[in-house]
């Protein structure tokens, strides 16, 4: 299993899917069910910032059921507003760079790799979960067809 920093960690679990975990000060927590002091703030100042600083910021909504039908990620930031139960993204080819996804949703949120990739610590073309309600990963190219996550 990958190692935990001081910001979250990445754990696989049962079955065909990676859970995501992020920390959140003050003891907030996507997977006890409370929110994060000031976690929309965050999110807001963080969609700001990347806009003034000549990032790529966008807000979308996850689609699909599977790695086939997903939502499709442009922006190295996305912040994804809205997860239909069992909905998912999928990151571009890992050349592409890094890219951070933050889940603001009520459900939690499928990210595929693309078609033939992999995502840290998952077999080849398998999804990881990002917990509903401020759960956030960032995502880094470590080979053509590796993600690395955090």
């Amino acid at each position: 299993m990958p190692s935990l920093d001081s910001y979250g960690g990445f754990y696989p679990i049962t079955g065909n899917e990676v859970l995501v975990v992020t920390r959140y000060p003050n003891g907030g927590s996507p997977v006890n069910g409370n929110a994060p002091s000031g976690g929309e703030t965050s999110n807001i100042f963080t969609s700001q910032l990347m806009a003034q600083s000549g990032g790529s910021s966008a807000q979308i909504v996850a689609a699909g059921t599977n790695q086939a039908t997903a939502t499709l990620l442009t922006a190295t930031t996305s912040f994804v507003t809205s997860t239909p139960a069992g909905s998912g993204v999928v990151l571009p080819n890992p050349a592409a760079g890094t890219f951070t996804v933050y889940n603001q949703g009520a459900n939690q949120l499928l990210v595929y790799p693309g078609l033939g990739g992999q995502i840290q610590g998952s077999s080849t073309n398998q999804a990881v979960i990002l917990v509903a309600n401020y759960g956030s990963a960032t995502f880094s190219a470590q080979t053509p067809t590796l993600w690395n996550a955090q």
